[in-house]
């Protein structure tokens, strides 16, 4: 295991944890930082960055598909788990 990867890990890792803990849009942000570690393994041509970032990629597409579904379903009415479901607050 390389430096580099363990790097790559740490970037995206708390996106993974905070998409399981707290909101599913730091899913998307692993998605956005999946396809830029992508591309820059693209442009740079080291077969390794492209590799990890397209995994990352489709990691962040399951946890975006699969913690909605698992909040649906461990809740007792999931229309009201649906609508309470928050967004991160920005502040500037």
């Amino acid at each position: 295991m390389t430096v580099e990867l363990v790097g790559i890990g740490f970037v995206v890792g708390s996106s993974f944890v905070q998409t399981v803990t707290e909101s599913i849009a730091f899913a998307l942000l692993a998605l956005t930082l999946g396809l830029l570690i992508a591309a820059w393994g693209l442009v740079s041509k080291v077969r390794r960055r492209l590799a990890a970032g397209a995994v990352i990629g489709l990691a962040a597409l399951v946890l975006l598909v699969g913690v909605p579904l698992v909040r649906l379903e461990t809740c007792e009415n999931p229309i009201d788990k649906v609508l309470s479901m928050r967004l991160p607050v920005v502040r500037s």
